[in-house]
């Protein structure tokens, strides 16, 4: 991995073919993350995320690169962020430095 992956445990939401759905982010970094559902998802490559930060939602695009089935109907999806913005990252390095500090 090019980032170390920070635990979590954040609300999401993203869009896939026009339908809204929503999970909990279990880890991330500044270039991905890993997201458990109980929305199985078609067979698609991406995904819109819809990130809450602390004062706004950032809006960007993932590629799904594994969709796991664990116990009953909870799916966890790992994807690669297409070209996060700049509030995120930034979001991501302050939760970095808090862990460190």
């Amino acid at each position: 991995r090019a980032f170390t992956r920070i635990d979590a445990d954040l609300p999401v939401k993203y869009y896939s073919e026009d339908t809204l759905y929503s999970g909990t982010v279990d880890n991330l970094s500044e270039n991905g993350m890993h997201i458990r559902t109980s929305n199985f998802l078609p067979c698609i490559n991406c995904i819109e995320l819809l990130f809450p930060l602390k004062k706004e939602i950032a809006v960007f695009s993932a590629r799904i690169k594994r969709i796991e089935k664990t116990s009953g109907s909870i799916y966890r999806i790992g994807v690669e962020l297409i070209d996060p913005p700049e509030n995120y990252v930034k979001f991501v390095n302050n939760l970095r430095s808090s862990f460190t500090a």
